[in-house]
């Protein structure tokens, strides 16, 4: 508002000095009157001076009222817009609507927009003007949002699938970044300071509900993910393992065992195993690579030359099958200790744990596996 005040200033100066000599005929009729003692071009040029700062702000309120009620072009019909934090809508003109001329200044000199709130919006089919964009965000209106629920033990795939149903993001977006994600997430999350970069993100998107933004960017919502998977890992203080040892463990206790008591033992028995260098043997790992969802594998498939295949090679395979659980998680970094190295799960899920390889042939036969 200071530039009004500065241009009024400079026309009501330059008016006044001219009216100084033409006022000079109002004067003498003035005293002919009887007002002497007023008729003075002092008291003139400040009566008009007056009078000219009112026109002058009558001007601007026109002006300004005008400039409110016109219509923002390029608004097209549901239009939706992402606002980042700390932006205007002054920065919303600029970078929704292609404006930077007298809508952006009005904006901006009204500063009547500091606290939009992030996310994305849909702006409905009516025309807008500026008037209509204060209007809509000084109501505080939220963005879209949606729930979507992550299922534990699942891929990646599943859950960019459930994401794109949802509306929250495209297949192709998240697959993009999931297999090659920003650079400077490698330095910003823990979990991901040693994790070998040839890896995609399987096994750190954390399965969880949440509540994403309709149309967010790929970016925000495996960040999202991600933030959760690094604060449940922070929150372990896990020692003498790193992030990608215990997430690719944890994938397959995840796929082995259902309960809390059964993950910690099971957990034992592969870090008993690898250990004394046998193979984990886990029938889970083969099924990744197969594709298949039965609870077993087949002797075939236990053949198959790849380095998930963890009959034929030992140690852990290169990286996590699916996205575990926090129990599975916790069950790798505090695993129970036993007695047993073998195990194997009956029809109805049942686990059954054997000290040796006679014992466990032996259980396989009594339980008809």
């Amino acid at each position: 508002m200071n530039t009004f005040f500065i241009v009024g200033n400079f026309f009501e100066n330059t008016f006044c000095i001219h009216l100084v000599y033409i006022s000079k005929f109002y004067i003498r009729l003035l005293r002919r009157s009887g007002y002497e003692g007023r008729a003075n071009s002092k008291f003139l040029c400040y009566t008009l001076k007056m009078k000219f700062t009112l026109i002058i702000f009558a001007v601007v309120a026109v002006v300004v009222g005008l400039g409110l009620s016109l219509i923002v072009p390029h608004a097209l019909e549901n239009k939706k817009i992402l606002v980042s934090a700390n932006q205007t809508i002054a920065d919303v003109l600029k970078k929704d609507f292609n404006q930077s001329g007298f809508l952006v200044w009005l904006a901006d000199i009204f500063k009547t927009n500091e606290n939009l709130k992030p996310g994305w919006y849909s702006l409905g089919e009516d025309k807008l003007s500026l008037l209509s964009l204060w209007n809509f965000f000084s109501q505080k209106q939220n963005p879209q949002e949606v729930s979507v629920r992550l299922l534990e033990g699942k891929k990646s795939a599943e859950f960019f699938n459930i994401l794109e149903t949802a509306g929250v993001a495209k297949v192709s977006d998240l697959k993009i970044l999931w297999q090659k994600p920003p650079a400077d997430f490698y330095t910003k999350y823990e979990v991901l300071k040693a994790w070998p970069k040839k890896l995609s993100l399987e096994g750190l998107l954390f399965p969880e509900t949440y509540r994403f933004f309709v149309n967010d960017k790929a970016e925000n919502v495996l960040a999202r993910l991600l933030e959760q998977s690094n604060k449940n890992w922070l929150s372990l203080g896990a020692k003498n393992v790193t992030a990608h040892e215990a997430f690719t463990l944890a994938s397959i206790v995840e796929a082995e065992a259902a309960t809390d008591e059964d993950r910690a033992l099971v957990a034992g028995i592969f870090w008993d195993r690898l250990k004394y260098g046998l193979a984990l043997q886990a029938d889970s790992t083969v099924n990744y690579v197969t594709g298949k969802s039965e609870p077993g594998a087949s002797t075939a498939d236990t053949k198959i030359d790849s380095p998930y295949n963890t009959y034929k090679y030992k140690g852990l395979p290169p990286g996590p099958i699916n996205n575990p659980s926090l129990s599975a998680l916790k069950a790798v970094v505090h695993p129970a200790a036993s007695p047993y190295l073998y195990f194997f799960s009956t029809k109805d899920g049942t686990i059954i744990y054997s000290r040796t390889f006679a014992e466990h042939l032996e259980n396989r036969v009594k339980f008809g596996i």
